[in-house]
């Protein structure tokens, strides 16, 4: 059973958060609520499988305060979720995903549904960033560059990098193309470097 943590500073706010996404027969989640990041990660019991870190306005600034705690607890996928207008967005997540974070939200383009599935989605392995961020060309890597890194991996290589797009886990990989989990491994280690990722979700991002 996956443990999803909301972490927010305000009752109201974590409260609603933590109504939405209570799981139903189907979901194999539970949800706890704490007020901040420091309490989720406390030494005293085992970090969550999820965290969604409601931030609210200045994402940029929390993001890079609690940088280091993303990257700490590297079995733990991150979920950012804010209140900034999509004009705003582009920045704030890219700072997300260089962090790496799993997933970015805004409450400007995101509803209940999608909410849930996206961290049912991330939860199994993938990775959510909103549509602004993948068109914003300001903070996006040159389109010859990116052309360049994909044409550098091979076939598997590609093949691997079509299912990571599809946030399919190393298991499913290897089962998919016939290969052992091992080597799927070694793939998605070479992939991350050719394409100088830090993890799958900046992958992803480079990817599309």
């Amino acid at each position: 059973m996956l443990r999803i943590a909301v972490i927010h500073g305000r009752v109201l706010a974590r409260e609603c958060l933590s109504q939405v996404l209570m799981p139903s027969p189907r979901d194999h989640w539970t949800v706890e609520t704490y007020v901040s990041v420091s309490d989720a990660f406390s030494p005293d019991y085992d970090p969550p499988d999820v965290a969604l870190i409601y931030v609210g306005s200045g994402a940029k600034e929390v993001i890079q305060k609690i940088s280091e705690t993303i990257r700490k607890y590297d079995s733990t996928k991150f979920m950012i979720f804010v209140d900034e207008t999509t004009e705003a967005v582009a920045g704030a997540a890219r700072c997300a995903i260089d962090c790496g974070a799993h997933g970015f939200f805004s409450t400007a383009d995101t509803g209940v549904r999608m909410l849930r599935s996206a961290v049912e989605f991330v939860a199994n392995g993938g990775a959510y960033v909103p549509t602004s961020l993948l068109l914003d060309t300001s903070t996006n890597p040159s389109q010859a560059m990116i052309t360049r890194l994909q044409n550098s991996l091979t076939v598997r290589q590609s093949e691997v990098l079509a299912c990571i797009k599809q946030g399919k886990p190393n298991k499913v990989i290897a089962h998919e193309l016939g290969m052992s989990e091992s080597t799927v491994k070694i793939h998605v280690r070479n992939i991350l470097q050719q394409l100088g990722a830090i993890n799958r979700t900046q992958a992803v991002f480079l990817a599309y």
